[in-house]
């Protein structure tokens, strides 16, 4: 299933360079904070073995360590696996964003971006949502003022009292005004699963 259809997402790194910029911040994080505590720690123990000199005392002090630093990369595990399930909840909507942008760019302004339920940037995907509803609104406007425009010249074309060449350069705007805004799709009465194949091709 590719990553841009609904349901759950399979592929960990949907953005690679910027959620391995994430959890490199995160694994940052982790070390600044871990590597002074475990410092103070082994310090410390270091410090009370020295002056208790007992054997007793230094195995336990030994085992505590290591189960320390199991329990520090457990924790530092965990943290990751979390941090890329977040990760994802933000990349996912960038990348759909994107492909997107892509598929509008090309004029077809019947498209919409639909995220998934627990993913971020839900309020950017109803600013984008409305900025192409507005834009396809005046497109539409536009195509029906060229659509009574194209039919008065046609008409006056058609006027026998009008001299040939104006009539034909009335012919020749006429053709002119029908391209514009012919890039753009305005209406459409798909089924919403073909959006998700658009994205799919604009990979």
């Amino acid at each position: 299933m590719d990553i841009l259809k609904k349901g759950r997402r399979r592929q960990i790194f949907v953005k690679r360079s910027l959620q391995l910029k994430y959890l490199g911040f995160i694994l940052m994080t982790i070390v600044i904070i871990m590597l002074p505590i475990l410092w103070g720690l082994y310090y410390k123990t270091t410090t009370s073995i020295v002056e208790m000199n007992h054997p007793r005392v230094l195995a336990i002090i030994t085992n505590l360590n290591k189960t320390l630093l199991v329990d520090v990369a457990i924790v530092s595990i965990i943290i990751l696996a979390v941090a890329v399930f977040l990760s994802h909840k933000v990349a996912g909507p960038i990348y759909r964003f994107e492909k997107s942008t892509g598929i509008i760019g090309d004029g077809d302004l019947t498209f919409r971006v639909h995220l998934r339920k627990y993913d971020e940037l839900k309020e950017l995907e109803n600013c984008f949502n409305n900025m192409v509803l507005q834009l396809q609104d005046k497109i539409k406007k536009e195509n029906q003022l060229v659509k009574d425009i194209n039919i008065s010249l046609t008409r006056m074309s058609r006027t026998p009292d009008i001299p040939k060449y104006i009539s034909k350069e009335l012919v020749e705007i006429t053709e002119s005004m029908k391209k514009i805004n012919s890039g753009f799709r305005v209406n459409s009465a798909e089924d919403p699963e073909l959006f998700e194949n658009k994205i799919e091709e604009a990979k």
